[in-house]
């Protein structure tokens, strides 16, 4: 048994040791190869526009050759912009790069078909676009992720509604990686948001509501409001913190009402919302929640009266006389943070 194990741990030495020397030989060879092609590379970039680079890749291909360039291109891709880009993408393209990371969405490994993804939208493949697209129904949500960010590279604000029907449903950090891509797509996305605010997934619906608050846009207010009176929960909340990032005061009067709500987290939204929105209109309503049975409502009621200036400060002043003691406490408190600085 002894000799066994003995024995067992000597194999495992020497595989190690042969692994390592491996990766160590394979470096050296690709950072030769790696040279031979930058000069061809270079040369393939600095053509005229419009023109066909070069093949340079097929005529002269060894043993790994094909990875080596392919993560040569790669690496530019990650600095290069405008011409250099473009003339990139026809290389990547011409050498048949594309086509071949097209095949790997197909692959059965996830893992593969992500990385093919991701190498697709670095490049800048426009050509992927419709095999991307219907890869956001993948079984992987890791592939629809990776997926979505290379829709997102592309530009393509056509798979806007795919994307978010894709992931809306999924973990709070799918969503916002969402946010993070439409983000990145820009204002161009808010016709197509605007379009999804009637879509019958309320998934669908908040995400698209959250999504719209990033976008300064003249008539998303007056979209967004009537759903105020949504049953779903989500939805209201999602609505008062776009119409706080909007920040259009005139908000503030379809906010107020949701201060006295029955739901508590409701409540405490709609007074962080009315604090970014500084709608002094809504002192008085807002002293009542100092007092609120929730936590979260007397902190982000305290907050809104101290983002409101010399009045909402007046106010926090009366409520270290309230008879209720948590209504003086978080007086105190956001006394405290204004006589700091803390608060902006």
């Amino acid at each position: 048994m002894t000799a066994f194990l003995g024995g067992f741990v000597l194999l495992l030495a020497l595989a190690l040791v042969l692994s390592k020397l491996s990766r160590r030989l394979w470096a050296n060879y690709s950072e030769k190869r790696k040279d031979f092609y930058i000069p061809l590379i270079l040369q393939a970039m600095a053509g005229q526009s419009n023109a066909r680079p070069d093949l340079f890749l097929l005529p002269r291909i060894r043993f790994g050759d094909w990875e080596v360039v392919e993560n040569y291109l790669l690496d530019c891709s990650q600095t290069a912009s405008g011409f250099g880009l473009r003339r990139l993408n026809e290389i990547f393209e011409y050498q048949g790069f594309a086509d071949a990371e097209l095949r790997r969405l197909k692959s059965w490994r996830w893992w593969v078909r992500a990385q093919a993804a991701k190498r697709l939208g670095s490049m800048l493949c426009h050509k992927a676009a419709p095999a991307l697209i219907s890869l956001l129904r993948d079984r992987s949500l890791e592939v629809r992720l990776t997926v979505c960010w290379a829709l997102g590279q592309l530009g393509e604000i056509e798979a806007v509604e795919a994307m978010i029907q894709s992931l809306s449903s999924h973990s709070r950090l799918a969503t916002l990686s969402l946010a993070n891509i439409i983000r990145l797509l820009g204002s161009r996305t808010v016709p197509t948001l605007e379009g999804l605010l009637k879509h019958v997934d309320d998934n669908v619906r908040i995400t698209a509501i959250n999504s719209l608050g990033e976008f300064k846009d003249q008539g998303a207010q007056a979209l967004l409001v009537p759903y105020l009176s949504s049953p779903n929960l989500e939805i209201k909340i999602a609505v008062c913190r776009a119409l706080a990032l909007l920040g259009e005061r005139s908000a503030g009067k379809h906010l107020v009402r949701l201060l006295a709500d029955d739901c508590w987290e409701l409540r405490a939204k709609a007074a962080w919302a009315l604090g970014k929105l500084k709608f002094e209109e809504a002192i008085p309503q807002l002293v009542g929640g100092l007092g609120d049975r929730a936590w979260w409502v007397r902190l982000n009621t305290g907050e809104a009266l101290a983002q409101m200036g010399e009045a909402g400060r007046q106010a926090l002043e009366k409520g270290l006389s309230h008879h209720d003691p948590f209504a003086r406490d978080m007086s105190a408190q956001w006394l405290e943070e204004l006589a700091s600085g803390a608060v902006t």
